[in-house]
């Protein structure tokens, strides 16, 4: 009887001994990455471009493409300290996002206010446009763009509510995810041969590294003054954006891993 009670007593023990080893490894396996890596600004060049508001790495990564805002809506294509190369005679009416898709050769922008996608070439042609159809407020547009390796495209809605949107192959919504920390979404950026996007928060100050499963995996605090819009070299651990308030294009490294 005393054996028997034994028994039973250690295998007690040791049920607890392995659930509070479970119970510590999985919570020091959660997602957030606490070692948070500090963001260094390399340079700052003033932008000839009224209140840019979104910009993407061109195909060479050489250069860029950067949309701007009401009035003037255009599209340029800068080197990589923001000098102009061209502005395409294409002109929007609410620009707030523009990703170059290097499979297609072709430039996709985003009307905020028309909840749209358009289609050009590299040389400002007018290819198609895109009406994102759902229940949205009036109150606050799209924000952002990109298309993941899987070739879903990615947009998001600036706040209330905060949302990041998966398309489906006819531009239907697919899926929605709100992420934490952000109180709103003003660019995104998809890296090649990944499953997880980059979300820029103006009003947070924040760049967010997160995943539609885990939710968010790392993060940045910035010190770029209203920044809109994000593109990233991942080759040299380089990262673009632009401040829609002070017209000027940030160059910062951190590590990316």
């Amino acid at each position: 009887m005393s054996i028997c009670f034994s028994m039973k007593s250690f295998f007690n023990k040791l049920f607890f001994i392995l659930y509070l080893f479970i119970l510590s490894w999985s919570c020091s396996s959660q997602p957030v990455d606490n070692n948070i890596h500090q963001l260094l600004l390399m340079n700052s060049y003033d932008l000839d471009i009224p209140e840019p508001s979104g910009l993407s790495l061109g195909s060479s990564g050489q250069c860029l493409w950067i949309v701007s805002d009401p009035p003037d809506n255009r599209v340029y294509k800068t080197n990589l300290i923001g000098d102009i190369i061209t502005v395409l005679d294409f002109q929007g009416k609410d620009l707030e996002g523009v990703w170059f898709d290097k499979i297609s050769g072709r430039l996709w922008l985003v009307e905020e206010n028309d909840r749209e996608l358009v289609e050009l070439d590299t040389l400002g042609q007018f290819i198609n446009r895109y009406e994102i159809s759902g229940s949205w407020s009036d109150e606050n547009g799209f924000e952002g763009i990109c298309r993941d390796s899987y070739n879903n495209f990615w947009i998001a809605n600036e706040k209330e509510p905060v949302l990041i949107i998966r398309l489906d192959m006819n531009f239907g919504v697919k899926a929605q995810y709100t992420p934490p920390m952000a109180e709103d979404v003003s660019g995104l950026f998809c890296p090649e041969g990944q499953d997880t996007l980059w979300v820029l928060s103006d009003e947070s100050r924040l760049l967010l590294k997160w995943h539609p499963d885990y939710g968010v995996l790392n993060y940045f605090e910035l010190d770029v003054p209203k920044p809109e819009g994000v593109a990233i070299d991942y080759r040299n651990e380089i990262i673009y954006m632009v401040s829609d308030s002070k017209n000027k294009l940030y160059k910062l490294r951190f590590p990316l891993d």
